[in-house]
């Protein structure tokens, strides 16, 4: 079955942030999805998955070149482990936003979990002093409400299911395999104001 934006759209998604590259490695399907979306009068964003290997100044030109964004498409870094089980450190994440905001003059949302945060990046937000709390939070949990981390007074975004653990559904009409969903803290012209920006 091929995919359907206009299923997907009409079943209450009303926007989609889709990887645009993870490394420096483009996503096949990237393009194609984008017009869909875009076409159906959907919000579009794109995020890059940072890894540890590779500098991280060059995945934030990449990253930018491979998602070609326009001034209303959000802009996400996602920070969790890879599938070899390593993680970019503080310093990485860091350099990655740094240089997002000097080319595009906006911070990127940041996609992570409390304990990535907490055990893997070390995070201490009562004595953090840097770049990463201009970053809307979108924030990973399957429970029942996300946990937040010091640093941020609520979150932007909750990732509340990955497809296969969280709350029902996982699927959508018109797209054949389960995503993740998310939720967004405001209404949707809320939403729609601060999209991009």
């Amino acid at each position: 079955m091929p995919e359907s934006m206009a299923a997907v759209h009409a079943a209450g998604v009303d926007a989609i942030i889709h990887r645009a590259s993870i490394g420096m490695n483009s996503d096949d399907g990237y393009v194609a999805r984008r017009t869909a979306a875009l076409a159906e009068g959907m919000l579009w964003g794109a995020y890059h998955f940072l890894t540890k290997y590779g500098d991280p100044h060059v995945q934030a030109d990449f990253f930018i070149a491979s998602a070609q964004p326009d001034a209303k498409t959000l802009i996400a870094v996602d920070v969790e482990r890879n599938v070899d089980n390593t993680i970019p450190d503080l310093i990485t994440l860091e350099a990655f936003v740094i240089q997002i905001h000097n080319k595009l003059n906006r911070w990127p949302v940041l996609y992570t979990g409390f304990y990535v945060l907490k055990d893997d990046l070390h995070w201490n937000g009562a004595s953090y002093q840097g770049v990463l709390n201009n970053c809307p939070l979108w924030i990973a949990a399957y429970g029942d409400s996300p946990i937040i981390p010091v640093g941020w007074s609520n979150y932007t975004l909750w990732q509340y299911t990955n497809g296969s653990i969280g709350p029902e559904p996982h699927r959508f009409p018109g797209l054949q395999n389960a995503y993740d969903r998310e939720q967004f803290n405001g209404t949707l012209a809320e939403l729609t104001a601060w999209w991009g920006t």
